[in-house]
Parts: structure tokens; C-alpha cells; sequence
């Protein structure tokens, strides 16, 4: 039965805002997952590093090979499909465990699901960062100052994470560093208010600068306009709505703050190349 919201895992208090858990504990009770899908309230990362794990994010299949590490963004619907003899780990955390630098870097990502190849030497540090952590995390309450020890091992391999995140991003292209960044706090800014945000130059008001200065460095950088961005932040929730739960589209488009149904049918129309309606009865075969 389809439901009106969907479902948010929220981090368990008891767990200070992280936790860290070995892969191969999630298939030693089933090896085909029943969950459904769900967003998190905080970030997931998945090292595999043996074994291959299947998943389901945004409407897009994913496969996990070993040696290869995906974060999962806070909102980001996802389900596990299979397990095939997986190896690994999974870290769930909290922003706010880590720096403001730290978050920050995290929150200015893209909003795809991220996940890349890892090189023989990076799978060996972030797996060694993993071990450290999984060892401590189990004497969080045994030995003193092991929480504080948790969150600096925590950021460091966020950092490591982040690192080679930046180098697979910019490799072979040529922009100013200023310029990605305003790209990224855009972006940013879009995730955490495109439902009661919807004009350019509010956007460029929040940053300090000019609508057609933003606007002209996002499009040289991504090929799209401030519009398109908001827009696609937009129907991204509404197809994730329509498929995952039973509101109608009158109540989608409230839900996504379109004062007028009409306009936002017209909108998804031009998007994605077909009706609200037409998307539903593709996606859930009804």
C-alpha cells in the first residue's frame, strides 16, 4: 500500500550521531533485504571492498563492485536490492558531528548519488580509517576520551573521502576555484529551499552577488541556467512523491509550494516529456 509520506530513518540519539557497522552484518540475517525505501536525516558512506552490493537510489540501479565507495545525501532515496557475499563497511553520521569546514565541503555536493572507482592505495586508507573506527566505536563507553578520539578519526576520513571525491571531479578541467564554489553553495542553497524559494535573484541575494554574475557562472560551468537548477530540484521531489506515495498531484504540487496545479503540470510536463499522471502510471505499472 502506497503511504502519504515517506519514510525517514532518523539517527538513534543513543548512537551520538554515528555509527559505523561491517556490511557482512547486514546479509548474516537476510540475504535478499526487505526494507523499503527510505530517506536518512544524515549521511551514509559505503565502502565495498569485496563482493558486490546492489542498490537502488533516485530511480537509478546501482551496482557496487569492490573497491569502491558511494555517499548517500541526506533526503536521497535508496534501498538495498541484493547482497552478493559483500564486504565492507557503512558509516552513518551526523553533520553536525563534524567541523564547519567539514560539513560544509559535504553539503556543497552535488545532489546525484556519488560513487566512485578507488585505487589500491585509496581503498587501503579508507579502509584502515574504517578499522580504527569500527574498534573504537565498540569502546566508546569503556575508555575515556574514545568519543572525541570517534569524531577525529571521523573527519579525517571525510576528508580523505572528500579528497579524492575533488581530485576524480576536476580532473582535466580548467575552472577558477572561485567559481566552483559558488557553483556548489548554489546548489546547496537549492536542495534546502527550492520548495519556498523559487526566483534566481532571491538565490543570488543569499550569496551576496548579482543575479546575472551567479547565473552566467553557473551556466559557463554546468550548461544550465539558475532556472533550470531550481526547476530540476523541484521535479526530482515530485517524481519521487508520485512514485513513492499515493498523493494526489494536486497535493504534490501544494506539497512543492505551486499555488497553481496548472502550472506546475505544465512544468513537470516540459521536464521530463510527459504528464504527472502519465510518469505514475509508467513508473508503478498502475
Amino acid at each position: 500500500m502506497k503511504r502519504k509520506n515517506i519514510p525517514v530513518n532518523q539517527m538513534d540519539k543513543q548512537l551520538s550521531g554515528f555509527q559505523i557497522r561491517q556490511l557482512q552484518e547486514f546479509q548474516q540475517t537476510v540475504e535478499q533485504p526487505s526494507d523499503g525505501e527510505h530517506r536518512d536525516d544524515h549521511y551514509v558512506f559505503v565502502l565495498v571492498t569485496h563482493g558486490k552490493l546492489d542498490l537502488f537510489v533516485d530511480f537509478r540501479e546501482i551496482s557496487l563492485s569492490a573497491r569502491t565507495l558511494l555517499l548517500l545525501l541526506p533526503g536521497q532515496i535508496h534501498k538495498v536490492l541484493s547482497y552478493h557475499k559483500s564486504q565492507g563497511y557503512v558509516i552513518s553520521f551526523d553533520h553536525l558531528l563534524v567541523k564547519e569546514h567539514c560539513s560544509n565541503m559535504l553539503e556543497q555536493l552535488s545532489d546525484e548519488s556519488l560513487e566512485i572507482k578507488l585505487k589500491k592505495e585509496e581503498e587501503d586508507t579508507l579502509t584502515n580509517f574504517c578499522l580504527s573506527l569500527f574498534q573504537a566505536f565498540g569502546n566508546e563507553k569503556a575508555i575515556p576520551f574514545t568519543q572525541q578520539v570517534l569524531h577525529a578519526l571521523l573527519e579525517a576520513f571525510i576528508y580523505r573521502a572528500m579528497g579524492i571525491y575533488t581530485q576524480r571531479a576536476t580532473a582535466g578541467i580548467q575552472h577558477p576555484a572561485r567559481a566552483v564554489q559558488l557553483v556548489r553553495a548554489f546548489k546547496k542553497l537549492v536542495r534546502q529551499h527550492f520548495k519556498t524559494i523559487k526566483r534566481p535573484s532571491q538565490y543570488a541575494s543569499m550569496l551576496n552577488i548579482s543575479p546575472s554574475y551567479l547565473n552566467d557562472t553557473v551556466k559557463n560551468l554546468t550548461g544550465h541556467t539558475l532556472t533550470f537548477w531550481i526547476k530540476q530540484e523541484s521535479i526530482l521531489e515530485a517524481r519521487r512523491l508520485l512514485y513513492y506515495t499515493n498523493l494526489s498531484i494536486k497535493e504534490i504540487a501544494g506539497t512543492l509550494a505551486f499555488d497553481d496545479p496548472k502550472y506546475f503540470l505544465r512544468l513537470f510536463r516540459q521536464a521530463t516529456g510527459q504528464t504527472p499522471g502519465a510518469f505514475r502510471s509508467k513508473m508503478t505499472g498502475k
